[in-house]
């Protein structure tokens, strides 16, 4: 993505996101960056698992579909901290920041922490991501990167919260079809969960043909609804 110019654009919550030099969409919600992300991949992906399934192990293994800016992960590793549980992240991205745009990214003095490291911890899982290098970024949290192609990988087993945060289906329309989602749900544990801020309708449906219960938590400000997809 080297001379690619990512826009940097401010949300109304106070947090930043950027445009996509391909794609030209926003990587968040105009609405709000932090409150889009905490609400739907934290509050109703891996608190909603750590309340309901958690006993039955002792962490928990999650799937970002789209690094992007880092602040699904940013915001998971912190709620590990809260929280004291092994989260193991692994993630994929087709088009790594450049690292230059990073402090334009202002999340770590946004999120409310007793850690004192949130923005050194973004710049490592950045540049863990160019070098795919795996990185043990606190006793708790593990996070294993990928450049590549999200179709064409072969996913981990086992995976108990799955962010499936691509961009929208008119802009990235081979990411919401059924042999994809159906490999998603292969690559789940039983009981694991898929999260996203779609809610179309034959989004939906098709989860339910593959297999899945699905429901329709409330969305964030600016959003109805969003999607949880349950493997069980």
């Amino acid at each position: 993505m080297n001379g690619f110019n990512f826009e940097i654009v401010p949300t109304k919550d106070g947090s930043n996101t950027l445009r996509h030099p391909v794609f030209t969409a926003l990587y968040h919600s105009s609405w709000g960056a932090m409150q889009e992300s905490r609400h739907i991949y934290i509050r109703e992906g891996i608190d909603y698992y750590y309340q309901h399934f958690f006993d039955r192990k002792n962490q928990i293994r999650v799937f970002e579909l789209g690094f992007g800016t880092g602040l699904n992960a940013l915001l998971t590793l912190d709620w590990s901290l809260q929280h004291t549980v092994q989260v193991l992240y692994a993630t994929i991205e087709r088009y790594p920041l450049p690292l230059s745009t990073l402090p334009s990214l202002n999340y770590p003095m946004q999120i409310e922490s007793n850690h004192p490291s949130l923005s050194s911890m973004m710049t490592s899982m950045h540049e863990a991501l160019h070098q795919q290098q795996f990185k043990h970024l606190t006793p708790n949290f593990t996070f294993e990167p990928r450049i590549g192609d999200f179709l064409e990988m072969e996913l981990p087993p086992d995976i108990d919260v799955f962010y499936y945060d691509a961009f929208a289906p008119e802009s990235q329309p081979a990411m919401w079809t059924k042999p994809i989602l159906q490999k998603v749900y292969d690559s789940l544990a039983n009981g694991g969960i898929l999260v996203t801020f779609c809610a179309k309708g034959v989004f939906k449906r098709t989860l339910r043909e593959i297999g899945f219960q699905v429901t329709s938590p409330p969305g964030p400000v600016g959003k109805r609804e969003i999607t949880r997809a349950l493997k069980g």
